[in-house]
C-alpha cells in the first residue's frame, strides 16, 4: 500500500467504519458520525476530493472495536504500568504509535455499552469507544510526524479486552452521598476513593464544618468503606482542599429548561463553527453543566468546535441535542440570563449573611455592585496557585511550548518563540524583515506548527512566489524579462510548486484579503487555530483611534490578548522611524520604533535586523549581505545579537558557515 487511500479501503475490508480528516490535522471533513462507512465508492470518491487527508476510524460497536489511547506526554506511559503490575500484562493485539508519541491500543469490542472516556483508567489513558473515533497510519500528526502500526492488523489479531479494564469502565462510581447517612453502607472501590471522598467534604463543608472536622469524618469513612483505604495524607489533603469553598455557598441554579438552552447553543455551534465568532462574549462560567462549560472554554481558546466536543467526551451527545440554529442568538440571551440570575441569588445568600452581622454598608456595596453589573455577563473564574503551577507542571516539559524557527544560532539565543508570548520584528524599509518573518513562518509550519501569516502589505501570490523562485534561485525581475530557461520554468512549474504544496498545505496559511481591522483578522485568526502568528505589517491594521499612537497601543494590547486566549505566539512587523538615518552609527535601537511607546512597553521580545550594505555608499548589488540580528528586548531572557547572511537570490537568510567562501565577491546574478 503506497498511499492512504489504499489503507482507508484496506481498513474498510477489515469491516471498520472510515471517514477522511484533514491533512495534518484531527478534525474531520465531514459529519463522520453519519457518514463514516466500509463503502469503497464513497471511500474512493472522498480521497479523490482529498488526496491528502487523514484517514479516521470509527470506534464502538460499529467497527467492532474499542481502543485505549495511551497519551505519553500526560503520564499514559506510567499509568498503564501501574494497571500491568496490578493486573498482568495486556495481551498483544492491534496497536499503532501515534504522531504525537503515544499509542493506540485496539480490542475487540465486548458487546456492551463502552463510552468514550477520558482518564477514567488512569491519567492520560483514554477510552475511545461507542461514539468516538482515532486518526489511524499512514495519517500525519499535526507536528508533521506520520502514524505508524507497531502490530499490523494483517498480522496481529485483535485480541479481547481484559475483563479488568471492562469492569472498570463500565462501573457505576457514585458522585455524592445524599443527605444523611446511607442506609446501606457500601464499598468504595479504589477507582473512586478520591472522587468520592471530595465529594462528601464538599457537603460537609456546604454545612458550615472545619477542616478538622472534615478530616476526622473523612477519615472514619476512608477505614469504613475505601477499599483499600487512602493513605491518611491524601485524606488530609482532600480535608484541605475544599477549605477554599466558602460555607452554604449559594448552588448554580439549574432546570431542565436552562439545560436544553445550553445543549441547543452548542449544537448550534457545533453544526455551524462559522458562528463562533459571534459568541465570543459568552463565559465558560456562564454555563450551568460543567462538561459544556469546559467545551465552550475550549472553542473560546480557538479549537475547532468539533475537536473541542470530541476532547470533552460530548460530540455523540451534542450532536444528538435539538436546536434551531435561527435561535441561536435567543439561546444565546437565555444563558446570559440564567447567568445573572446565578450572580443574584449568590448576592441575595451574602446580603443574608451581612444582614445577620448588621453589616448595612456592605449589603449597600454589593446592591451597588450588582447594578453597575446588570449589562455585563458571566462570572471570573480565579484560578488557585495550585491549579497554576500544575498547569506550569504539564508544559515543564514539552518542546512545543517553545515554537523553534528552525535558525540555530538564533533559537540558541532566544530559545524559540514561546506561545502566549509577543514580538516585535522591526526595521527600516527593504532590510529584509518580510524574508525574515516569511522564513521563521516557513521554517515553523515545515516543523508541524500551524502558521497563520498575515500579509497586509503584499500579496499571498508575491509570498509564494518569493518562496518558489527562491528556490530555483531566479530573480522575479529576469521571469518577468523571460530571461528565464524553459527547462527552469518547467522545474517551477512540475517539481517545486506541487513540493510547497506537500511540504506547507494544511500547515501554512496566508490571509491578504482587507478590509483589515482588528475584528476581521480576530474571526481569522479563531478560524485557523494557528500556533504562530505573524502581521506584515502593524502600518496596515486599521482602527478608529485619535493618533497613531493611540491606535499602535490598541493594536498591541488586542494582539497581547490575542496570544494569551489562544495559546500563540504573535509576531507584529513594525517600521522604524527615519531617525536612525540622520545618525552617523545607524545599528537600530529601541528608540527608532516609531511612535515606540506603547510598542516596546508591551512586546515581550524585539527583534531588530540590521544590514550595512542597506546604509553603504556602494549600491553594489551583492548576493550575499551581511545581516546582524539584534534582540533588543526579551523580557524572559537575555539580549545580544545574531549575525546571518541574507542571499538575495535565494531570499534565505543562512549562518556564515552555510555560504560559499568567496561570498564577499558574488554579485547579484552572477
Amino acid at each position: 500500500m503506497t498511499n492512504i487511500l489504499d489503507y482507508a479501503k484496506y481498513y474498510a475490508g477489515r469491516g471498520w467504519d472510515v471517514f477522511p480528516v484533514k491533512p495534518r490535522d484531527k478534525t474531520p471533513l465531514l459529519k463522520w458520525a453519519d457518514e463514516a462507512c466500509k463503502d469503497e465508492a464513497k471511500i474512493q470518491a472522498w480521497w479523490t476530493k482529498n488526496p491528502n487527508a487523514n484517514v479516521g476510524i470509527a470506534t464502538g460497536k460499529r467497527s467492532n472495536i474499542v481502543v485505549l489511547d495511551v497519551d505519553a506526554g500526560h503520564g499514559g506511559n506510567e499509568s498503564l504500568a501501574a494497571l500491568v503490575r496490578e493486573h498482568g500484562s495486556l495481551p498483544k493485539t492491534v496497536t499503532a504509535h501515534t504522531g504525537g508519541g503515544g499509542k493506540h491500543i485496539i480490542f475487540v469490542h465486548p458487546g456492551i455499552d463502552i463510552h468514550n472516556s477520558a482518564s477514567k483508567l488512569g491519567q492520560g489513558l483514554d477510552i475511545r469507544g461507542d461514539g468516538g473515533y482515532i486518526v489511524a497510519p499512514p495519517s500525519i500528526h499535526p507536528n508533521g510526524k506520520a502514524y505508524t502500526w507497531a502490530e499490523r492488523p494483517s498480522l496481529a489479531p485483535l485480541a479481547d479486552m481484559p475483563a479488568w479494564m471492562i469492569e472498570k469502565l463500565t462501573a457505576v462510581t457514585p458522585l455524592e452521598y445524599p443527605k444523611g447517612e446511607q442506609e446501606t453502607p457500601g464499598a468504595i472501590a479504589s477507582g473512586s476513593r478520591n472522587q468520592v471522598l471530595t465529594s462528601l467534604a464538599g457537603t460537609m463543608r456546604r454545612r458550615g464544618m472545619s477542616e478538622s472536622a472534615i478530616y476526622t469524618a473523612l477519615l472514619t469513612e476512608n477505614q469504613v468503606k475505601c477499599v483499600p483505604p487512602l493513605d491518611d495524607k491524601e485524606v488530609s489533603l482532600i480535608a484541605k482542599s475544599v477549605m477554599r469553598y466558602e460555607p452554604k455557598a449559594a448552588p448554580v441554579m439549574q432546570n431542565a429548561q436552562r439545560l436544553s438552552i445550553e445543549w441547543a447553543f452548542c449544537k448550534s455551534i457545533l453544526d455551524f463553527p462559522e458562528m463562533v465568532t459571534e459568541f465570543l462574549w459568552i463565559e465558560p462560567a456562564q454555563f450551568s453543566d460543567p462538561s459544556l462549560s469546559r467545551f465552550w472554554m475550549a472553542v473560546q481558546a480557538g479549537k475547532n468546535p468539533a475537536q473541542a466536543a470530541l476532547d470533552s467526551g460530548l460530540l455523540v451527545e451534542i450532536d444528538k441535542a435539538h436546536s434551531n440554529p435561527l435561535d441561536v442568538d435567543r439561546y444565546a440571551e437565555q444563558i446570559q440570563k440564567y447567568s445573572r440570575i446565578d450572580r443574584k441569588v449568590r448576592a441575595g445568600a451574602q446580603i443574608q449573611k451581612l444582614a445577620e452581622m448588621g453589616d448595612e454598608e456592605r449589603i449597600d456595596k454589593i446592591i451597588s455592585e450588582m447594578a453597575k453589573e446588570t449589562n455585563q455577563s458571566g462570572s471570573i473564574i480565579l484560578q488557585s496557585t495550585a491549579e497554576q503551577l500544575d498547569a506550569y507542571r504539564a508544559i515543564l516539559r514539552d518542546d512545543r511550548q517553545f515554537i523553534k524557527i528552525g535558525i540555530g544560532n538564533f533559537d540558541a539565543q532566544i530559545g524559540g518563540l514561546e506561545r502566549k508570548k509577543l514580538s516585535v520584528l522591526a526595521a527600516r524599509p527593504s532590510v529584509g524583515k518580510t524574508t525574515l518573518a516569511w522564513q521563521v513562518a516557513r521554517n515553523a509550519a515545515m516543523n508541524g506548527y500551524r502558521v497563520l501569516f498575515l500579509s497586509l502589505e503584499v500579496s499571498a501570490i508575491s509570498l509564494w512566489r518569493k518562496a518558489a523562485l527562491g528556490v530555483a534561485e531566479v530573480s522575479s525581475v529576469d521571469v518577468q524579462n523571460k530571461k528565464v530557461p524553459e527547462a527552469t520554468l518547467q522545474r517551477i512549474e512540475n517539481e517545486i510548486i506541487p513540493e510547497l504544496v506537500r511540504v506547507y498545505d494544511g500547515s501554512m496559511y496566508v490571509f491578504d484579503t482587507p478590509p483589515f481591522d482588528l475584528s476581521r483578522l480576530e474571526r481569522v485568526i479563531l478560524q485557523a487555530q494557528p500556533d504562530l502568528i505573524i502581521c506584515d505589517h502593524m502600518g496596515y491594521v486599521k482602527h478608529a483611534a485619535e493618533n497613531e499612537v493611540h491606535r499602535l497601543g490598541e493594536m498591541m494590547k488586542w494582539a497581547k490578548e490575542i496570544c494569551k486566549r489562544t495559546n500563540t505566539h504573535f509576531m507584529m512587523i513594525h517600521q522604524l522611524n527615519r531617525n536612525l538615518e540622520n545618525r552617523e552609527r545607524k545599528e537600530p535601537q529601541l528608540a527608532d520604533l516609531r511612535d515606540s511607546g506603547k510598542v516596546e512597553e508591551d512586546a515581550d521580545v524585539v527583534i531588530m535586523p540590521y544590514r550595512p550594505a542597506y546604509h553603504s555608499d556602494d549600491k553594489t548589488v551583492m548576493r550575499y549581505n551581511e545581516t546582524i540580528v539584534y534582540i533588543r528586548k526579551n523580557r524572559d531572557g537575555a539580549l545580544g545579537a545574531v549575525g546571518l547572511y541574507m542571499d538575495m537570490l535565494h531570499q534565505w537568510f543562512y549562518r556564515r558557515d552555510e555560504i560559499p567562501p568567496n561570498y564577499s565577491s558574488v554579485r547579484l546574478g552572477d
